[in-house]
């Protein structure tokens, strides 16, 4: 049987969570956590805002106006990470005969639990925009069968 391990590594931008997760997925590190696992393949996922994507677009408003934009900015953002999720339940899941170990440098709930609470808190995003967004989030979570890191840096 082979076993599955999941990396999250939380933080603000620029906090070096990148860094960390690139130094994890090179030797000795990976050498180690592979023979931990048996042999265990290691997988990285950053945040991927690529040109002219959703998240970019709505990036790109959201720096022109926080207060106006957070709402969307996130949405685009949960979207992301959702489809980015599927990725990841496909490698946990498939039938392998070497597990898999997945390091990723922006987890699901990283948005939320960093820089949506910190918008709410701040009184950047109104409070009706923050009921629906958690609704949303907790629907993503349900509906996709998020599963969250076995480990969260």
């Amino acid at each position: 049987m082979t076993s599955n391990f999941h990396i999250g590594i939380m933080g603000n931008l620029f906090s070096g969570k990148t860094t960390l997760m690139q130094a994890l997925a090179q030797d000795p590190y990976k050498s180690d956590l592979g023979g931990i696992l048996g042999g265990a393949q290691v997988h990285t996922f950053s945040e991927r805002v690529e040109k002219g994507s959703l998240a970019d677009d709505c990036l790109a408003l959201f720096y022109k106006d926080r207060v106006a934009n957070i709402f969307a900015t996130e949405s685009a953002f949960l979207y992301m990470r959702t489809l980015q999720q599927r990725e990841i339940r496909h490698l946990m899941t498939r039938e392998s005969r070497k597990g898999v170990i997945v390091i990723e440098d922006r987890p699901f709930l990283d948005g939320p639990e960093v820089f949506v609470k910190r918008m709410i808190k701040s009184g950047e995003m109104p409070a009706a925009h923050a009921r629906l967004y958690w609704t949303m989030l907790k629907q993503s979570l349900q509906a996709e069968h998020i599963r969250l890191p076995d480990l969260t840096v």
